[in-house]
């Protein structure tokens, strides 16, 4: 992200119809979103997590890494979306299905995405804005003092700040703030922010763009024994995987 602006790459549109059933793997490290163009599609996280029915005019959207069914009735029809990120746009699947401007952004990205590709990663962009505010707007009144918080954290998980920084930030003790977060995240600030540096890291990886050591230094990973510990624990393989496939 580049002042808080989401930066995609490898933007893909397509439209599935004839009963088609797509598996989704945990290591894909693409972001999706499924606009529903007619009839019902169903989508099923692997352990259970989630198990969407996506109706006409409604959008679930998919974060990378999750393991997860798409099935595309005979009769249904379903706009797919998927582009890259150093790490996940948001942390859990949802759906959203009324009254959101996103729904509206989807629709015309149907009608344009054949037509011209310029105008279609405009509307992503817009569809991206859109959703943000969605999530936002769904979450408790007083989790929001944490948003600017995560969003620092997501577009920079590689700055190494102490956690009295982050409760400032909100206007909040440490104490309470490590509460509050979380409850919010389910996780620890260093947690939270360890694993995006993982996502992080991962990315440059896969893209071939560094070696093992060069990912986790630029991730923010001081220790390159703590890093690959950490990466393994994660994904369950080890970042020298991916950089030889790379």
């Amino acid at each position: 992200m580049k002042d808080g602006r989401v930066e995609f790459t490898n933007l893909h549109i397509y439209f599935a119809t004839h009963g088609m059933n797509t598996q989704m793997p945990r290591k894909r490290k693409s972001e999706t979103v499924i606009y529903t163009i007619g009839g019902e599609v169903s989508v099923t996280e692997k352990n259970a997590r989630y198990d969407f029915l996506v109706r006409e005019g409604e959008l679930v959207y998919l974060p990378s890494g999750d393991s997860a069914t798409l099935r595309i009735p005979e009769d249904a029809k379903a706009m797919i979306i998927k582009f890259d990120l150093p790490e996940r746009l948001f942390e859990d699947a949802f759906c959203i299905k009324k009254d959101s401007e996103a729904l509206e952004t989807a629709g015309k990205l149907c009608e344009y995405t054949d037509r011209d590709h310029a105008f279609s990663c405009m509307l992503t962009y817009k569809l991206i804005y859109e959703m943000k505010k969605y999530v936002k707007e769904q979450a408790p009144q007083k989790f929001h003092k944490l948003f600017p918080v995560i969003d620092e954290l997501r577009a920079h998980p590689e700055v190494e700040r102490k956690i009295d920084e982050y409760a400032k930030m909100c206007g909040m003790s440490e104490v309470g703030f490590r509460k509050l977060f979380m409850e919010y995240t389910g996780e620890t600030p260093v947690e939270y922010r360890t694993r995006l540096r993982l996502e992080m890291a991962c990315g440059m990886l896969a893209d071939g763009e560094c070696s093992v050591t060069e990912a986790a230094a630029r991730s923010g990973f001081n220790s390159i024994s703590f890093f690959c510990r950490e990466f393994k624990k994660f994904y369950g393989y080890s970042a020298g995987n991916i950089s030889q496939k790379s």
